[in-house]
């Protein structure tokens, strides 16, 4: 993985944007990242000229089917009109932290304001 994500980060046309971020916690290793889009995504996967493929086949080979190591992988599709990620009192982390961020206030006070639609409820919480 270190190769793959040293390679990404060398090479930005291949579609990773932002730094990636792992986590620790135990045994359990995550690596979040993300990518201009699936299709870059899915060429990097597959590419005979990345580090990931023939990683990928190695592990396979190695581990595929003894059990000691569990593979998690998630990918989700967004569209940017209907994100929205909520900070308090912490660092940008996530799509903000690729994306930016703009103050809560600057879009309106309630999720349903920030994502485009017409709210004509109380915000939940008054600016301060």
């Amino acid at each position: 993985m270190p190769r793959m994500l040293i390679e990404l980060q060398k090479n930005r046309e291949l579609g990773l944007v932002g730094k990636p971020r792992t986590y620790l916690s135990g045994r359990t290793v995550l690596v979040w990242q993300y990518w201009e889009s699936f299709e870059k995504l899915a060429a990097y996967s597959r590419s005979h000229e990345s580090a990931h493929l023939p990683a990928w086949r190695r592990f396979n080979a190695k581990v595929r089917n003894n059990g000691s190591v569990g593979i998690f992988h998630e990918t989700i599709l967004l569209s940017d009109a209907t994100v929205e990620t909520v900070y308090g009192n912490m660092p940008l982390f996530g799509l903000a932290a690729v994306t930016g961020a703009v103050p809560a206030i600057q879009w309106g006070q309630s999720a349903k304001s920030r994502l485009g639609e017409n709210d004509t409820q109380s915000p939940a919480v008054e600016p301060y």
